[in-house]
This record gives structure tokens, sequence and C-alpha cells, in this order.
């Protein structure tokens, strides 16, 4: 969802960079959107060069910065959807060298950052041949571009999944029992009332499936591990209905 300025306060530092497969990082930041605890999650992926490709940035404090800087050279930073692009200008003043990339959306609402190209599907970035990418088309007010990490069998989702944990503070938690999300691996009502144009969106999703994944990871909930391929199917069960 929106990254509002509230992220902007400091993170401590068990909110710094934990693994979560190998090659495959996350940093967690508290996120509170209308009084809603969501939370959010940048993911870092080690290339075969040693490179870093960075999805959705957060905030990153000195701790979070050396330890990125131990991990290895920030190569590309990737802004995945219209709502998930706060912290492009954060990151260039860090890394100036990096490439950006950003989802095609992006490029009207963002007129004023410099994007190294965006994420249509003809698009052939430099790193094409380790994470694939699929515009997610049919809905573009989010605009968002899903990824898979080849080598980690990874699943890389913004906005368009959520799996909230039973452990999510209870207004959170009751709010998103009403309207998807708990442990559900699935978009939130909200989401799926922006989809202008189903058949393009199903498409999309169906390409999504192609994929051999066998993690999700996505920027609001827990990484799903366990019948991955099985969840997601059920969570999009109201795509494919008649």
């Amino acid at each position: 969802m929106l990254q509002t300025p509230s992220m902007n306060k400091k993170a401590t530092p068990d909110e710094a960079l934990t693994p979560i497969t190998e090659g495959i990082w996350e940093r967690r930041q508290p996120l509170r959107f209308f009084g809603l605890a969501l939370g959010s999650r940048m993911t870092v992926v080690r290339l075969d060069s040693g490179k870093l490709w960075v999805h959705s940035p957060v905030p990153l404090d000195d701790h979070a910065l050396a330890q990125m800087n131990q991990l290895g050279e920030v190569g590309y930073v990737i802004a995945p959807n219209r709502l998930h692009h706060l912290q492009l200008n954060a990151m260039r003043n860090r890394y100036p060298n990096a490439e950006y990339w950003g989802s095609p959306g992006l490029a009207q609402k963002r007129q004023d950052f410099r994007f190294t190209g965006l994420l249509s599907d003809d698009a052939r970035p430099n790193w094409h041949k380790e994470i694939q990418h699929k515009q997610l088309l049919g809905m573009p007010a989010v605009d968002e571009v899903a990824f898979f990490a080849q080598q980690n069998k990874a699943l890389i989702f913004t906005d368009c999944v959520f799996n909230l944990s039973h452990s999510t503070p209870t207004f959170t938690r009751l709010f998103f029992q009403l309207v998807g999300g708990v442990d559900q691996c699935r978009p939130p009502l909200e989401l799926k009332l922006l989809v202008r144009d189903k058949k393009q969106f199903r498409s999309s999703i169906e390409a999504v499936f192609k994929w051999p994944f066998e993690i999700i990871v996505m920027s609001h909930g827990e990484v799903v591990r366990d019948r991955a391929r099985d969840r997601l199917q059920q969570g999009y069960s109201w795509l494919f209905s008649a």
C-alpha cells in the first residue's frame, strides 16, 4: 500500500536485513495506513554478479546501510508499482551508480525522476536472465509488476498479495478478516475493486502461475513457504470464477 511519511522514522537494529532464503534478504519496516498496522518489506536479491537487486526500498539507517554494503554493491533499485516509490530519491542519493527501474505507470507520476528504464513486458534489463518480470495489466491505478527470482524460486509481489498473520494487531486483523488478506495469500478487497479490465488482469496472473515458484514474498505480510502455489490459487479463485 501507499508508503506514508510515517515510514521515515528510524528503524531499530532488529529491523535490519535478515535472510528469507539463500540469496534473498528482507528489511521490514513499520507502516501504518489510515490506522492499519500493515508493515512493509524491502526485498534484496544477490545476483550472480554479486550486485544487489533491491525491490520496494524502505528507509535505511546506518546499521542497514552497513549490512547492505557487506552483502554487495547495490546495482538495481526497483519501484514495482505506482504506490511504492517514495524512497527513490533517498536511494539515488546513496547509490548514484545504480540502475533505477519502475513500473510503466510511474513514468507519468514521477516525471521528476529519471528512470533507467520501465518494466513493460518487453523490457530486457541486465538482470532479466536471473529475475523475470510480468506487468500486471488491467489495474492501472496500481500498475504493479511481479517478479520471479529463478535461482531462488521466489515469486515477489508488492500489493497484489497480502498475507497478514493472526499475530497482527487486533484492529488491523479484524479489518482484514473482513476484506481479505489475513492468512489467505490474496489481494484485499480494495485492490480487487481497482481492477478495471478483469480479462487483462486474469491473463497477467495466469502468466505468473507459469513460473515454477516455491515461495511467495510480498510487501505486506508473512512470506509463504508452504503450499505456495495452492495458496495463491485459492487466493485468486475469485478472478477465475465465472
